[in-house]
C-alpha cells in the first residue's frame, strides 16, 4: 500500500443506513476487510456517532487501539455523558479522539456556560480532550467560532461546494488551532457516479450544472473523478477527509491514491450560498 498524502477518516454511516445514493450499504464483511487493511496505515480515523447503532455494534467487535475514533452526539438527549461512557466501554477504547455535536443547531442552542459545563464533564470523565461540531451552513460556522472555543470542525466541501474554502476563513480556523475535517467530498456520490443523479428526479433541474461539470472534465482530460475530487480538497491545504465506502473495492482504490495536480475548477454551481439546495445534502 502506498503512503497517501492525506488522513483518511473512515465514515461508518453506511453500516446503518444508505448514506450514499447507491442501493447497497456497506456490509459488515466488507467493513472488516477495510479495517484489516487500514491497520497498516498511520493517522487513520474512524467517524461514528451514538446514533449509528449498527455501526457501534460492528466496531465493538474490532480492536480499535490503532485508530483515532471521532464520535458525534445529540446533545438534546438526556444523559449524553453516560451514553458516551457506555459507548467508550463498548468500543473498548481509553478515550475518543474527539466528540462532535452532530449538527450546528445543537451547539448554537447552548449558552457559553452550558457548553463549558459539558466540555468540563467530557474531560473529567476521561471521554475526550477535543470537542467540536459538524456544520452545514457557513453562517452557523461563523457564529460558532465567535461564540465557542472548539478544537474540531467538520465541514462539507467539494468541487461543487466551495462555501467553506474561503482562504480568510481557513486561515482564521488554523489561527484558532481548529482542526478541519472535510466530509461530502463526492457530494453523496453524484460527482463520481452519473447514475446516482440520473435516477433521482431531484437533480433534473440541475442538468446545466452537471453538463458544465462533465464537459469541463472532458476538456481537461480528467478521467479519474475520485482522484480529482480528493486532490481538490488537498489543493486547499486540508488533509483530513471523511470518506464512506459501499464496498471494499472502493476503499482499495482510495488506498492507492496518489497526489496529482489538476487545473483549478471554476464555480460549477452558482450561487455559492447556504440557500442553494444542490450544495446541501441535508435538504435533499
Amino acid at each position: 500500500m502506498k503512503n497517501r498524502s492525506f488522513n483518511l477518516v473512515l465514515g461508518t454511516a453506511q453500516l446503518d443506513k444508505k448514506y450514499s445514493l447507491s442501493k447497497d450499504g456497506l456490509s459488515e464483511k466488507n467493513f472488516k476487510k477495510i479495517i484489516l487493511l487500514s491497520k497498516k496505515e498511520k493517522n487513520f480515523f474512524i467517524d461514528t456517532a451514538l446514533g449509528y447503532k449498527n455501526s457501534e455494534e460492528v466496531l465493538s467487535k474490532i480492536d480499535l487501539k490503532k485508530f483515532n475514533i471521532i464520535t458525534k452526539i445529540d446533545s438534546s438527549k438526556k444523559n449524553v455523558i453516560e451514553a458516551l461512557i457506555k459507548s467508550k466501554k463498548k468500543l473498548n477504547i481509553k478515550k475518543f479522539y474527539g466528540v462532535l455535536f452532530h449538527n450546528e443547531k445543537q451547539l448554537l442552542g447552548k449558552s457559553s456556560k452550558e457548553y463549558l459545563t459539558l466540555v468540563k464533564s467530557l474531560k473529567d470523565n476521561n471521554i475526550t480532550n477535543k470537542v467540536g461540531v459538524s456544520v452545514y451552513t457557513l453562517k452557523s460556522l461563523n457564529l460558532i467560532i465567535k461564540k465557542f472555543n472548539i478544537n474540531l470542525i467538520q465541514i462539507p466541501a467539494n468541487v461543487f461546494d466551495k462555501r467553506f474554502l474561503n482562504k480568510k476563513l481557513l486561515k482564521k480556523l488554523k489561527e484558532k488551532n481548529i482542526s478541519i475535517f472535510v466530509r461530502s467530498v463526492f457530494l453523496k456520490g453524484i460527482l463520481i457516479n452519473k447514475k446516482f443523479r440520473d435516477k433521482n428526479k431531484f437533480f433534473d433541474k440541475y442538468k446545466k450544472e452537471f453538463n458544465f461539470y462533465e464537459k469541463w472534465l472532458e476538456k481537461k482530460n480528467i478521467i479519474n473523478k475520485n482522484s480529482f475530487c480528493i486532490n481538490y480538497i488537498l489543493a486547499n491545504k486540508i488533509k483530513n477527509i471523511v470518506i464512506g465506502f459501499d464496498n471494499f473495492d472502493e476503499y482499495k482504490e482510495i488506498a492507492n491514491f496518489q497526489r496529482e495536480k489538476y487545473a483549478y475548477p471554476p464555480n460549477f454551481v452558482k450561487p455559492q450560498n447556504d440557500r442553494n439546495k444542490l450544495l446541501r445534502p441535508d435538504l435533499w
